[in-house]
């Protein structure tokens, strides 16, 4: 047997070399695209785009129809009051301080509703009459005065406290010595702005913007520390905070003499027509002066505005003239030879309105009035619905006793209104109908018979009113009202104005 060989051990494996990674491959150069083909694309893609972005636009898109949550409510109404200026007032009998404001004359007031006198300037007194909401508050009050530097008589409505209001009279010329009064009846301070209109462009000065005006309290500021030298201003009155009552005390010197003064309230806010019911000229005017100078604003647009003067209880015009109106700007005419009496003056935006013929007598022949020229060139856009604002003023004759009166436009009333007549001079209601026939009624305080008058389309009636009473004026269509004084040395009107109305509804948007 033999014997078997020892296997012999495997001898061990030898490793691999490990491979070499393979070099990567080298791009192959890209040709570049030719800047033409790539201005072609471009434009291509920017239209492609555009074209989604409008088809989506005018495409129509969902919506969901949401109404927000609303609540309807009627405010508590605030009651009525109507405010009074008070005295009247000099300035410069110091000789110590020229600035010093004094009270030359007290004022009687009279009202409807409970009265109310409060602490004003110097010592002096304003009566506020207060009634229930909705109405029951008017007031008028009227003083005279003759004295070295003062003279005539005034008569001024007791107005609803407002926002906004125009004091269209007076001016800053030599002899003039005019005063804006200020009056805040009420619980919460205001702030109050003047902005003055002329001959040039408005302004706004520093010593009429942003005067506090405390709670039942009163301030004057002097028209002359506003602008110099302007012939026709008209002031913006605004407040925030609370309403107020803006009034002008305006008085005029001729070579040392006192020749008038008057107390006007802010008048109504400017509107395409502008009436003032009662323009009163005096049996013999001041030499020199005009029957009637009528002063025209249009604040916010060109315009061109006729002017018609057209004697109480006629359909004639006495006069008329056109005036151009640049926007800003104040523009006056002279109404001449116009005979004595009481006038209706309105002032239209738009085309004059038609008048019906009346057999009453009037001025056959209307004559040519002078129109002070118009800055505006013939060639200015015109709007012929912009709003204006207008007032009118007359004279005395040369011989004592003198007086001048401003005349403001009154606003439409239709609902039964009061109407309070001051004493101390011969009042007149005159009534002015727009472009519809009015039936108006006339009720004396007390409630006794009324009277009742119809007032065609355009013309116009007076009525005899004790002075220093209160009266009721109903008419079927709104209608303007003023009442008119007279008397020796007694030049002077008030508008009509309406009771204070309760706010309206509200709707909150919780």
């Amino acid at each position: 047997m033999s014997a078997s060989t020892p296997r012999q051990p495997k001898a061990p494996r030898t490793p691999k070399a490990p491979r070499e990674p393979k070099s990567p491959r080298t791009p192959k150069a890209r040709r570049p695209m030719p800047l033409g083909v790539r201005i072609i694309g471009g434009t291509i893609l920017a239209a492609g785009v555009a074209t989604v972005v409008v088809a989506g636009t005018l495409a129509p898109w969902p919506s969901i129809p949401h109404t927000p949550v609303s609540i309807l409510t009627e405010p508590a109404a605030a009651a009525a009051s109507a405010t009074c200026t008070g005295p009247l007032l000099a300035a410069g009998r110091n000789a110590l301080d020229a600035a010093e404001i004094s009270v030359a004359a007290d004022a009687t007031a009279v009202g409807e509703g409970e009265q109310t006198l409060i602490p004003g300037i110097t010592g002096g007194e304003f009566a506020v009459f207060t009634g229930p909401a909705g109405g029951g508050a008017a007031g008028a009050q009227t003083s005279s005065i003759v004295s070295a530097d003062l003279t005539g008589f005034a008569a001024s409505i007791c107005p609803v406290p407002s926002f906004q209001s125009w004091l269209a009279v007076g001016s800053t010329t030599t002899g003039a010595a005019d005063l804006i009064v200020l009056t805040n009846p009420g619980d919460v301070a205001a702030t109050v702005d003047l902005t003055v209109f002329g001959s040039a462009d408005p302004v706004l000065t520093p010593g009429g913007t942003g005067i506090i005006l405390a709670p039942r309290s009163q301030q004057v500021v002097p028209l002359a520390g506003l602008v110099i030298g302007e012939r026709d201003p008209m002031v913006r009155v605004s407040a925030t905070g609370a309403p107020i009552v803006a009034a002008m005390q305006t008085a005029f010197t001729q070579t040392l003499e006192p020749v008038g003064i008057d107390v006007v309230a802010g008048a109504a806010s400017a509107s395409p027509v502008q009436i003032i019911p009662a323009v009163v000229v005096p049996e013999a005017s001041a030499t020199g002066a005009a029957p009637i100078e009528v002063r025209v604003l249009a604040p916010d647009a060109n315009a061109i505005a006729t002017i018609t003067a057209t004697r109480v209880g006629s359909g004639t015009p006495s006069a008329t003239s056109t005036l151009t109106l640049v926007a800003g700007t104040t523009i006056k005419a002279s109404l001449t030879d116009l005979s004595p009496g009481t006038y209706v003056v309105r002032v239209s935006s738009a085309p004059a309105p038609v008048t019906a013929p009346s057999d009453a007598a009037a001025d056959a022949t209307p004559p040519a009035p002078t129109a002070t020229p118009s800055s505006a060139a013939s060639t200015v856009p015109i709007d012929p619905t912009a709003p204006v604002q207008i007032v009118a003023s007359a004279m005395t004759a040369t011989a004592a006793p003198r007086d001048i009166g401003w005349f403001v436009a009154a606003p439409a009333v239709a609902s039964e209104t009061p109407v309070v007549t001051g004493p101390g001079a011969t009042t007149t209601l005159v009534v002015a109908a727009g472009d519809e026939d009015a039936t108006i009624v006339i009720t004396e305080e007390g409630g006794a018979a009324p009277d009742e008058r119809r007032v065609p389309a355009g013309g116009s009636v007076d009525i005899d009113v004790p002075a220093g009473t209160v009266w009721r004026l109903a008419s079927d269509v709104p209608v303007h009202a003023s009442v008119a004084y007279s008397g020796p040395g007694v030049l002077a009107a008030t508008p009509v104005q309406a009771s204070a109305d309760q706010a309206p509804a509200l709707r909150i948007f919780p």
